[in-house]
């Protein structure tokens, strides 16, 4: 059994043109700074559009972006899962919070997968309850 699921993040994609478009529309008289705000906009565009989250029979793995930013975890190492919905202030991209670290490219869903040393990581996710019950799945087995 192989779950995928990919979510896009297409407010954070409209937020970064909006902040390339006032960038060129406020610093077009200075090339350089145009070029170097816009490289970096694109970049962080380029690591943030996406979340895929992938869960296999040995382990539960993500991948933002380009695939520059991954992780991955062993289902042995997975303790408990719960579906959070995570404040407006927690914000997108990669986050340390409270419980943890959160990976998230869009909304406020997302699935808490505790593990057995007690470290916890959070993905967002379009579907929580879907991504939950799978994890449970195949830590059951």
């Amino acid at each position: 059994m192989v779950y995928e699921n990919v979510q896009y993040g297409y407010s954070m994609i409209a937020v970064l043109v909006i902040v390339l478009l006032l960038v060129v529309y406020f610093v077009k008289a200075q090339p350089v700074a145009l070029y170097i705000t816009a490289f970096i906009v694109l970049a962080v565009m380029l690591n943030f559009y996406k979340l895929k989250v992938t869960v296999d029979a040995s382990s539960v793995s993500w991948e933002m972006g380009a695939g520059l930013i991954n992780g991955s975890i062993a289902v042995k190492d997975i303790k408990e899962v719960t579906v959070v919905e995570n404040r407006w202030i927690t914000g997108w991209g990669i986050r340390k919070i409270n419980h943890g670290t959160l990976y998230n490219v869009s909304g406020f869903d997302a699935v808490n997968i505790v593990l057995h040393d007690g470290s916890v990581i959070s993905l967002g996710t379009d579907k929580p309850t879907e991504l939950k019950q799978v994890i449970q799945t195949v830590i059951s087995r």
